[in-house]
């Protein structure tokens, strides 16, 4: 499995530079174009696939390494809308999507390729338990101090943000 794990680790590298070199391109003739040049858009997606295809590169990476977090701040609302085209696409055609995101920033210091493998993973079951259609919710909100939900950790009370992901699957069977 280590081997597997290096060999993986190697053709992720390899991978994520060739994207680099993508994304590069992509980025110099958007420089070289004005918004509305019909050619703008086309070379946008091209560009935003690039950084798609090197963020799972380095879920990979993470996955095969059990790399340490990395965690930065950013709004969870931000990150759910990036993620939703791929979502979509996990889901297929007969599931719809549907994001509901707090009015306010949702704010956090997390690793982004960490909770977007959840999210993902979440998607993926959720997909699997709906096998003719369905829809799946995914909802973020802000937890006040007020409210009585809120654990202390660490010395911090609020404001906390919750994730809460719904679907219409049929769920596991109560004897499991």
């Amino acid at each position: 499995m280590e081997a597997i794990g290096q060999l993986t680790g190697g053709n992720c590298h390899d991978f994520n530079n060739i994207m680099t070199v993508i994304i590069g391109y992509a980025g110099m003739l958007m420089n070289n174009l004005d918004e509305h040049d019909p050619q703008y858009l086309p070379i946008s997606e091209i560009r935003r696939a690039g950084e798609r295809a090197a963020t799972l590169t380095k879920q990979l990476l993470a996955f095969g390494r059990r790399q340490l977090l990395r965690p930065v701040v950013l709004d969870l609302n931000d990150h759910l809308r990036d993620l939703q085209q791929m979502l979509q696409t996990l889901l297929g055609d007969n599931i719809s999507l549907e994001l509901s995101l707090n009015a306010t920033p949702c704010t956090v210091k997390i690793d982004p390729i960490q909770v977007q493998q959840i999210i993902i993973n979440l998607a993926v079951n959720a997909r699997d338990a709906m096998s003719e259609a369905g829809t799946l919710s995914i909802e973020t909100i802000r937890l006040d101090k007020n409210v009585p939900e809120i654990v202390k950790i660490d010395g911090v009370i609020a404001p906390w943000v919750m994730i809460a992901i719904h679907d219409s699957g049929h769920g596991i069977e109560k004897k499991t």
